[in-house]
């Protein structure tokens, strides 16, 4: 659920980049910053916008009786990390311009529905808000990312629903408790 989510959101960004720039539009990828090798998984020689997970957090705004029926689905936020990275042939100013067109993405598509995205099926739309923190917490996401700054932003991606596809056995409630 979690990757078909983010394959829709990089579709219609794509969408969105090649009807602002044609030939010129970065990539959109997901991926991790770094590899493996803790070194840049990161192309140098293409522009490109990464999309990476860096949380997620269950919605307890939302009552989906979990506690009485455990097959209920999770409903969750996911926190997504946009960093634009200009190749060897661009300059820090074409990274810029890309940040820019992330925001600019975002305040026309604010919500995401099967009207103008293709969610899977499961999610009825997602609607992101724009996630604000201070210089210090930016260091320390990308710290704790292991790779070096660049200009990004993040979205809060709300209300995920994240069910197991196949059956979940029923467990039989606990009697004899007063609360």
């Amino acid at each position: 659920m979690i990757l078909s989510t983010l394959d829709a959101v990089a579709q219609a960004m794509s969408e969105y980049f090649r009807s602002s720039y044609n030939d010129k539009a970065p990539e959109i990828t997901i991926s991790n910053l770094v590899n493996s090798e803790g070194k840049s998984a990161i192309d140098e020689n293409t522009d490109q916008i990464v999309i990476t997970l860096i949380n997620i957090q269950e919605e307890r705004n939302v009552s989906n009786g979990r506690t009485s029926n455990l097959s209920a689905p999770y409903h969750t936020n996911l926190y997504l990390l946009f960093s634009s990275f200009a190749g060897k042939e661009s300059k820090y100013t074409d990274s810029l311009r890309y940040i820019s067109s992330v925001l600019s993405f975002f305040q026309h598509n604010h919500v995401l529905t099967h009207q103008n995205s293709k969610l899977p099926s499961e999610i009825s739309r997602l609607v992101f808000d724009f996630i604000n923190h201070e210089t210090q917490q930016v260091q320390y996401i990308w710290s704790m990312l292991g790779a070096k700054y660049s200009p990004s932003v993040i979205f809060r991606a709300r209300l995920v629903p994240i069910q197991e596809q196949g059956t979940v056995g029923s467990f039989p409630r606990i009697g004899g408790l007063d609360f």
